[in-house]
Order: structure tokens, then sequence, then C-alpha cells
């Protein structure tokens, strides 16, 4: 059990994928600091920090062993930097939607959908996720999408993460440091790849 500690992340993924029982256990803690860091940088340290920390740390935990059920080598991308860039989206998601039922208590995790820090209630959207079939094409879709973002050139990246973020041309042509022309030239063609890509997959 000792030498396993210092098995690096691959060999532990193999060893999961062949039902090792230590395996999961020592990928949690080889990665379990480094994503709790990611929810510190986007949560803050203080008192609702202190709060959820528990939630967090399960949550990253369960990044982890989605990773490692998820992740391919054909990906273009190692374990750490595939790790990181699903438990950072998930670290802002949960941020924002406890934000917002510390601003509207009478609703739950399950009643919102928090995009863009806004809230709406989705009626259509939980009526699609009582159909099995609808839910399997929307976490394929949204798996599909990850990987896409993960293999993307690093300005390709920026474009795509300004335009999900939903920032306007303006504000995000400035804080990539490019002109507004630029920015809609490059977003039309990241448009043009993701819809390519998706439809392969």
């Amino acid at each position: 059990m000792s030498e396993k500690k210092y098995l690096n992340p691959y060999e532990l993924l193999y060893m999961y994928e062949k039902q090792d029982p230590d395996a999961l256990r020592l990928l949690i803690g080889q990665y379990r600091p480094l994503l709790m860091k990611i929810v510190i940088s986007v949560t803050g340290r203080g008192p609702f920090f202190d709060c959820n920390k528990d939630d967090f740390r399960q949550e990253m935990d369960l990044m982890i062993l989605h990773a490692a059920n998820t992740y391919r080598n054909d990906r273009n991308c190692s374990f750490k930097q595939y790790l990181t860039t699903i438990a950072s989206r998930r670290a802002w998601r949960m941020n924002t939607i406890y934000r917002n039922m510390q601003r509207y208590p009478a609703l739950g995790e399950d009643d919102m959908i928090a995009e863009n820090a806004d809230l709406y209630h989705p009626a259509s959207a939980q009526q699609g996720m009582m159909d099995p079939e609808y839910v399997y094409r929307f976490n394929l879709a949204r798996e599909n999408l990850e990987a896409l973002l993960i293999s993307m050139k690093e300005k390709d990246r920026e474009i795509m993460e300004a335009w999900k973020n939903g920032g306007t041309y303006e504000a995000s042509s400035r804080k990539l440091g490019i002109s507004y022309k630029a920015f809609d030239g490059r977003l039309q063609r990241v448009k043009k790849i993701t819809r390519a890509y998706l439809k392969e997959h």
C-alpha cells in the first residue's frame, strides 16, 4: 500500500479501471488539495467558504470520480488539465447557485439554474429532464463541448469562454486586448468550429 502512494495519475487510472480498491482514494488524495485551492480562488476565503466548505469538498471529490470515469488519452490534454477544467467550471456553478440561494432563500438548488449570475425557473428544461433520451443527449453534448474546449488553442478557448460567459462584444474584446472587429471575427470562426464538432459527435 505504501508503494501505491507514489504512483502517477495514469498508473492510478489504470488501477482504477482494473477495479483496484485503493486507486480512487489515492487519486482523491493527490488532487483534492489542488481542487480546493481552485474553490478558494473562486469563492475567496471567509464566512461563505467556511459555511460551504464540506459541500465544495464533496463536490470536488465527485469531480475526481467523474474525471476518472470520462478521461480519455485521445483528448490531447493531460488528466490534470482535464480535471481542473471541469472542476473549475463546477466550482463557479456551485458558487453562483449557493450565493443565489442566499439571496433567494425560498428557492433551493433544484429549483433554479444559475447562468451569468441571473436566476430563472427552467420549466421547459425540467420537462425535458423527465425524458431519459433527452438527459442522455444533454449529458453527451455537454461532455463533447468540454472535450472541445480542452482541445482548443488557448486563444480560441478564451474567445469561447468570453462568449459562454455572456459578456458584450465591447467588454470581451477589451478584456482580451483585441479590437471589436477581431473579436467578432474570431468568435464567428469558433462558433463554426463548435457547430461542426458537435454535429460530428
